[in-house]
């Protein structure tokens, strides 16, 4: 009698702390960013008062008798599901729709809370108006690579609201224009002139009331020649003052040994060097590692690592495959033909006798250049 009493009472205590649960619940129902929480139940040990029997002699098993010793509380747990929306006509007051937290300082400390329910204090600071904690968020600041966005600037601070403050005039740093073109109007050129085939040299221009003819003069992207390279020159020898990608299909011969300036000289992956002359690459100690996945061969033939010199003969064909090869500063190559993709770096040493057949788009710094000519017509 006294060991059910027991076992009732941990049914009556048990259920007294759901009963605590559901009351809390009740009552927080208008406390802002509250959960729900969910009481669960585990019964207790059981006592065995006839142990169980297997089967045999014609009879089966026997399961054991147990007499359960009551209930007890297993667990309290917080369900974080999404609150419903409401309008609490304080403009500083937020909701967070779906996962994640606010941020809110405590003195060094931070902790985190679904809790939106903020004003701003005498120093315009977004505070948490149930605690005083001061709530943090990112600063923002323009993106440098595009004015038009921002990005964030840095670790998270103290929102900080100036309302009322006066802002310090400044000049206008950022002007947006969107407009429509009227497809019905003629095109103009900047200085005035209306659109003409300029790609022509017998176009002509009326300019109050009287014709003129115009002829062009373009010097851009021509035929590579050691006057129109962007480069310097020393002692009949070529300067590369910028890095430089052979296009798709062009040969560059060398007249001689190419030195491989510092930065090295990288060959990409799938191409190969088809040799003129003969010659050897010499590459300075500790010669260039392979690294795993490269392969490296003359006419088919893997080359293992370090490489420290390679012989060749005219067209002996040097490929490279599954990634970059860059040789070294101080490399020495002999006469070779480059397919296109290959990188020549800022410094690189063309030798006298350097000839190409490629047509090769630099950025000139002095020989661009874009002439009108106008003259009198008929003079």
């Amino acid at each position: 009698m006294l060991r059910s009493l027991m076992t009732a009472v941990t049914g009556v205590r048990a259920h007294q702390v759901m009963l605590d649960v559901t009351g809390n619940n009740i009552a927080n129902v208008n406390t802002t960013g509250y959960k729900k929480d969910f009481t669960l139940f585990q019964d207790l040990l059981y006592q065995t008062t006839k142990g169980a029997t297997g089967p045999g002699d014609g009879r089966g098993g026997v399961n054991p008798m147990q007499v359960g010793l009551g209930v007890k509380v297993g667990g309290i747990e917080t369900i974080h599901s999404q609150g419903f929306t409401q309008y609490t006509g304080n403009k500083s007051d937020m909701m967070i729709e779906g996962e994640g937290y606010f941020i809110l300082r405590e003195g060094n400390g931070r902790i985190y809370t679904r809790a939106g329910n903020f004003t701003l204090d005498a120093q315009n600071d977004l505070v948490h108006s149930g605690t005083g904690y001061t709530v943090q968020g990112y600063k923002m600041e323009r993106d440098p690579l595009n004015p038009t966005s921002f990005v964030k600037a840095g670790d998270v601070s103290d929102i900080n609201i100036p309302f009322g403050r006066k802002m310090d005039a400044r000049a206008t740093t950022l002007v947006g224009l969107r407009c429509n073109l009227d497809s019905r109007a003629s095109a103009y050129l900047p200085i005035g002139y209306a659109d003409i085939p300029y790609a022509t040299n017998n176009a002509q221009v009326t300019i109050g009331g009287k014709t003129y003819n115009l002829d062009f003069t373009t010097k851009l992207n021509n035929q590579i020649d050691s006057d129109q390279l962007d480069a310097t020159t020393s002692g009949g020898n070529i300067t590369l003052e910028d890095s430089l990608t052979l296009p798709s299909g062009t040969t560059l011969t060398t007249g001689g040994p190419l030195t491989v300036p510092a930065g090295g000289l990288t060959i990409p992956n799938l191409s190969s060097i088809t040799f003129q002359a003969a010659g050897t690459i010499t590459i300075p100690p500790p010669g260039i590692t392979i690294p795993a996945g490269v392969t490296v061969s003359l006419n088919g033939t893997p080359i293992p690592g370090p490489i420290t010199s390679i012989a060749v003969t005219p067209g002996d064909i040097l490929d490279v495959a599954g990634g970059g090869l860059t040789f070294p500063a101080g490399t020495l190559l002999p006469d070779a033909m480059f397919p296109g993709g290959t990188n020549f770096t800022a410094g690189t040493m063309f030798p006298p006798g350097t000839t190409t057949s490629a047509t090769l788009n630099f950025n000139y710094r002095v020989d661009d250049y874009f002439t009108i000519t106008v003259s009198d017509n008929g003079l």
